[in-house]
Formats: C-alpha cells, sequence, structure tokens
C-alpha cells in the first residue's frame, strides 16, 4: 500500500505544471473568474480624472489583468506607461508595464492592460496609472479614471 501512494505521489508532481501551482500550496485554490470592477460607459470622456479610481476585495483574490482607458482627445498615446495598486497603508504592488492596444477608428494606445497574476488579501486598491492626464473619465463614472480589473476568486 504504501508503494502504491508513492508512486501515485511521484506521478502527480510529475506531471507537466502540477509542480507550478503555488496558490495550492498557499492553502488557496482560484476557481471563479469575475470582474472586480469596471466603470467604462460610452458617454462622452475627458481627460485628467479628479476622481480617485478604487476597487475593494472582500476576500483573498487573484488579479489577472488591469486596464485603463487613454482616449485623449482621439489621438491616443505614442509612449505607454504603467499601471500599479497602492494601499492606504502604503503597500505598493507594481508598478508593470502596459501593453497598449487599438481603440475606436484605430486610434493607438487607447487601452491599457497589465497581467499582474498577482493574489491580494481583502482591502481596498487604488489604480494608480502613470499618465493620468489623458486617463479618461467622464460624469458617468463619477469623474474617476476608466478602469476594468479581472480577477479569480
Amino acid at each position: 500500500m504504501k508503494i502504491s501512494y508513492l508512486l501515485v505521489a511521484v506521478i502527480l508532481v510529475s506531471l507537466p505544471g502540477l509542480a507550478q501551482l503555488p496558490d495550492v500550496q498557499k492553502g488557496r485554490v482560484y476557481l471563479t473568474g469575475f470582474i472586480v470592477i469596471d466603470n467604462f460607459n460610452s458617454g462622452s470622456v475627458a481627460n485628467n480624472p479628479s476622481g480617485i479610481t478604487t476597487f475593494t476585495l472582500s476576500q483573498y483574490s487573484k488579479i489577472t489583468a488591469i486596464q485603463t482607458y487613454h482616449w485623449n482627445n482621439g489621438k491616443g498615446i505614442l509612449k505607454l506607461g504603467t499601471i500599479k495598486l497602492t494601499t492606504s497603508d502604503g503597500k505598493v504592488y507594481g508598478p508593470w508595464t502596459a501593453k497598449g492596444s487599438v481603440g475606436h477608428s484605430g486610434v493607438l494606445n487607447v487601452f491599457w492592460t497589465v497581467y499582474p497574476n498577482l493574489e491580494l488579501p481583502p482591502g481596498t486598491y487604488t489604480i494608480v496609472d502613470s499618465d493620468n492626464s489623458t486617463w479618461s473619465y467622464n460624469a458617468q463614472s463619477l469623474n474617476k479614471g476608466f478602469a476594468k480589473v479581472n480577477g479569480m476568486k
């Protein structure tokens, strides 16, 4: 009986990918994808939001993607920036260099996306975009920069 348990353990450890499951080792498994925040909308936008874009996690979660929007009066952005997260007690996660994608009418680098794949504890987090002056917002977003955050719980 002991040999068969050992054999199963050896097989499981040797399978590709199984040795790379840090969340399981921490005792947390993330199976359900969810939208943490999405304040994008179809209204007209302006640059330089005055509001602070935040989100709150009620449980440990893995943040898989963060996206911001830089319409910049139809000019987009030539040079991409970074996105990071901060907490009220001074912790900083990131920054991560954004990957750009085109927006309406082929405008370059309107969407900035990062893929942190980062586990976060419950709490409130502020999204900090390195180019606030071109970050889009409107009244429907409560004057907060447009942001989408995807996660797993």
